[in-house]
């Protein structure tokens, strides 16, 4: 991607995206409070991105977890089989996501990372966001969080996460 795109849509981000005050659902603001926007501790990664996942994992205590990118190939399990929570970074093939898509159900979480890496990534953001069954996500720029929540109104946040 062009970088002046890149650094253009991350300034408009940065711009439209609001805090955990700004936020008037009840689970987005307990998620930044107590998830997102919570400190780096000792012994946790430098990895911003990393350590979003290990407190989600710790957050959602999922059963299941897959990680399907480039550099995490973890694909145990059947496709199938109900699954917690699905790790997908847009830059791998989209085959992957939608192997997987149905084995997601109420109360699976789905990180998607590097949603503004690309144009193709940005629209597989924007098609996921408007997928049937997605109540809440959330744009942290660097990745997207997607929630299964049933009976919850559909929601889509833009959170400033720096």
């Amino acid at each position: 991607m062009n970088r002046f795109r890149y650094v253009f849509r991350y300034l408009r981000h940065v711009l439209t995206a609001r805090t955990r005050h700004g936020t008037h659902s009840p689970f987005v603001y307990r998620l930044l409070d107590e998830v997102i926007y919570v400190r780096r501790q000792p012994g946790e990664s430098d990895n911003r991105l990393s350590r979003l996942i290990h407190r989600l994992v710790r957050r959602f205590r999922p059963v299941s977890v897959i990680g399907l990118s480039d550099c995490l190939s973890d694909r145990e399990g059947e496709a199938g089989t109900p699954l917690d929570m699905l790790i997908f970074d847009a830059a791998s093939p989209l085959d992957h996501l939608w192997r997987y898509w149905p084995a997601l159900h109420q109360g699976s979480v789905l990180v998607v990372t590097g949603i503004y890496r690309n144009d193709e990534a940005l629209n597989l953001w924007r098609t996921i966001q408007a997928t049937s069954g997605v109540t809440i996500t959330i744009d942290l720029f660097h990745a997207g969080l997607v929630f299964f929540h049933a009976g919850q109104a559909r929601e889509d946040f833009r959170i400033r996460w720096s």
